[in-house]
């Protein structure tokens, strides 16, 4: 899959200190075959980004409020 994506100055270095104090929890709105080669790029080795989670994680209810 060719992607092109713009990483905001800083961000490897926060991930990585944040990860020394937090576990580092990436959602987001997107399908995990979209997002997972993004996170893999910030990630690559899977060192410090904690846990994944997608829109499929998501259910709606009856009355329409989303949960995780």
């Amino acid at each position: 899959m060719d992607f092109s994506i713009s990483v905001r100055p800083g961000a490897f270095e926060i991930i990585k200190n944040m990860s020394k104090l937090f576990d580092v929890i990436i959602f987001t709105a997107s399908h995990s075959k979209y997002a997972n080669p993004i996170i893999d790029f910030l990630d690559p080795h899977k060192k410090y980004i904690s846990h994944r989670l997608f829109r499929e994680h998501c259910y709606e209810t009856d009355n329409g409020v989303i949960y995780l």
